[in-house]
């Protein structure tokens, strides 16, 4: 808690070889994790200073709570905001869609280690599994606000602006 302001403490790890799939990559950089928290982030999100620090001030405060999230924003290729995602703690409702955007969510390592992973058969919403898949650990807390970006138009998720073309 005290070390909080000093900064983030951040690894590249770089894979040789072909591209990983989604999933195998964050596989992949969970097993490098040596950190009490994590935060996943894609090709076609950023984060306002702040948002790494808020999550993190919020698992210190609740420390029963496996994770937290934060709002995040939907912007077009100008930057234009289209929308907000911003979903109260729902865990039944998360069984129906994904309202947590990857890079929304920060989660405590300690229940992730040998207990969940990214699912390597699933090509789209491997994020939306892990989540179902550590809800049924514990809660999420939910922080009100934006402090993150999902730019529609950019990246190689298959769900940006490249979303009608097939990823089979």
């Amino acid at each position: 808690p005290s070390s909080m302001g000093a900064g983030i403490n951040a690894r590249l790890h770089n894979v040789s070889g072909p591209p990983l799939d989604r999933a195998l990559a964050a596989n992949a950089g969970l097993a490098q994790c040596t950190g009490e928290f994590a935060l996943m982030l894609d090709d076609d999100d950023t984060l306002d200073p702040e948002h790494i620090q808020i999550l993190a001030t919020t698992l210190i405060e609740h420390p029963t709570a496996l994770a937290s999230y934060t709002g995040v924003r939907l912007v077009d290729r100008q930057g234009k905001v289209l929308r907000e995602v911003n979903e109260e703690w729902e865990p039944d409702r998360l069984l129906g869609m994904n309202f947590l955007p990857i890079h929304a969510v920060m989660f405590r390592m300690s229940y992730t280690r040998d207990k969940v992973a990214f699912d390597p058969d699933l090509r789209l919403m491997e994020d939306w599994d892990f989540w179902r898949q550590l809800a049924q650990l514990g809660n999420f807390v939910r922080v009100p606000g934006c402090s993150a970006t999902y730019h529609l138009e950019q990246g190689e998720s298959g769900l940006s602006g490249q979303r009608n073309i097939p990823v089979m």
